[in-house]
Parts: C-alpha cells; structure tokens; sequence
C-alpha cells in the first residue's frame, strides 16, 4: 500500500502535528507500507527521501511556521508517478487545498486528519473577523474526504456540531518508556537552585494560543501557604517571551 501525506509542517519542526505524523509514517514504514510526504521546505530538512519539500516562506508573526507556495503542476506529476492508494490531508489550507486539487484530479481517494482549531488562533492573533469564515470553509474542504480523524471524543462532538460527518477517532499515547518516574532526578531543582516542594513545569511554545495567560494569573492568585511551595518553571520560547520573563521570573 501507498500513502500521500500532505502537510503544513513535519520535522524538524518541533510540535504536535509533525511529530505525530513522524511517529505514524515511521509506523506503517515498518510494517511495509510506502509514504511520501509533501511539505514545506525547511531549512535544515530532513529525511529528504521520502518528502517532497514545497517552495516556502516563514511567516512574520509566526516564523517557525513555513506557508508553502505549491506547485499545483509538480505536485500531479509527482502523484501520479509515487501511484498512491490513498491520500491524507493533515492541513485544510494552501498545502492540503493542493492535495485535495490532484487527488480529485486523479481519482484517488481521501481522508483527512483535524489536529487544530484554528478559530482560537484567529481570535488569539486578532483576526476574529475571520472566524465567520473558517466553519463553513472548514466543512467545505472536508466535504469529499472519506473520513476524517480527531484526535479526541470532545474534538468529535465539536466537528459534528459543527457539521462534519464521516468523523473517527485516532487517539494519541504516551512513550511510558520516554515519560516515566523511573528518569526522575534532582538534577534541574539543583541547576535552578529550586527549594519548593512542588515543581510545575511548562513546556511549548509562549504563544497566546496556548492560554499562557490563564497560567500565569492561575499562579498569582494562589494563596501564599500554597505559592510559596510551587515553583513554575516555564520552557520554551515564543511572542510572549518577554511577558513570560516578566511574570515567572
């Protein structure tokens, strides 16, 4: 079997979608399933022999994230020559729109995979009068997809509300090899000098998106005997780095 993934971002981008899609064409990869990849150049790429890299731009407020400028043309040609059985969607915009385009061109059949509300960041980055548009845009682009793939039961209830059908769930794990008490060390109290009992950790981007605020005025309005026990470690970098310096110093 054969597979074209079509996506705004993979690795050596860090955050959830690429790496879900790692671990997942890794995944059928060893069990003989072929994939090719059509994502945004990068500018340390990697795994070079299974994707197709699309021209790409950083984007201003969010430089991290690539917007490709696909070539609808290549894209076709090089559908039609990988020959796949199947075609998934991980973005709805200019990536996914162009797998979609040869896909039906070429009579290949399509699911999709729902991983973000972009609504949340429209209204986090103040474009809230793009949100009108993003529902009924989002229900149009899935409208052919044979299924589409939340990763969560309340993403489910929410794509139904919101008028999509065809919905499966596909959940996500934890690598209990990776995240397990057994790594457990004092190594970063020491590094910090941290003397509280409880250690909070944060680790992603600083974006609004993220409800970093919601954290921070969570932490100030603890009462002191509790404050005064928790130390908020916060990791990771992002527009609100310097609101994070100020408010977890």
């Amino acid at each position: 079997m054969r597979i074209a993934v079509f996506s705004d971002t993979f690795i050596p981008q860090i955050n959830g979608v690429a790496l879900t899609l790692k671990r997942w064409t890794d995944y059928l990869s060893d069990r003989g399933v072929e994939c090719k990849l059509f994502v945004p150049t990068e500018p340390d790429p990697s795994y070079e022999d299974q994707v197709c890299r699309l021209a790409s731009l950083p984007l201003l407020l969010y430089p991290e994230y690539r917007f490709a400028i696909p070539n609808l043309l290549r894209i076709r040609k090089q559908l039609s020559r990988f020959k796949p059985d199947l075609v998934h969607i991980a973005t709805p915009f200019n990536v996914g729109l162009a797998g979609l385009s040869a896909a039906q061109k070429l009579h290949i059949p399509v699911v999709a995979s729902y991983h973000t509300h972009f609504d949340r960041y429209l209204e986090s980055y103040r474009f809230p009068f793009a949100r009108s548009c993003y529902w009924p845009y989002i229900k149009w682009f899935h409208r052919s997809c044979r299924a589409i793939f939340a990763p969560s039961l309340e993403t489910i209830s929410l794509l139904e509300a919101k008028g999509l059908s065809n919905l499966a769930l596909w959940t996500r794990g934890v690598d209990c090899k990776l995240f397990t008490p057994a790594k457990r060390s004092q190594r970063i109290r020491e590094i910090y000098g941290i003397k509280e009992r409880y250690l909070l950790l944060f680790v992603g981007r600083l974006a609004p998106e993220k409800d970093m605020d919601i954290l921070f005025q969570l932490m100030h309005r603890l009462p002191d005997a509790i404050r005064n026990q928790v130390h908020l470690l916060v990791v990771g970098d992002g527009p609100m780095m310097e609101q994070a310096r100020q408010e977890v110093p």
